[in-house]
């Protein structure tokens, strides 16, 4: 039974780890040029953009 918990557990807190990593990244404007780091391998980040001015 604990074996189920503990996998369930896990599920639940790496979905809201993600959740709130990702909703962290769009408040703060985090832009990253993926183009260019495929291609050059400089990522070009960015942080701060038009997204976060409201």
């Amino acid at each position: 039974m604990w074996k189920v918990v503990s996998q369930e557990l896990r599920a639940v807190l790496l979905t809201a780890i993600t959740t709130v990593l990702g909703l962290f990244a769009l408040a703060i404007g985090l832009d990253v040029d993926f183009f260019s780091l495929f291609t050059d391998y400089d990522p070009q980040i960015f942080i701060g953009g038009d997204n976060v001015i409201f």
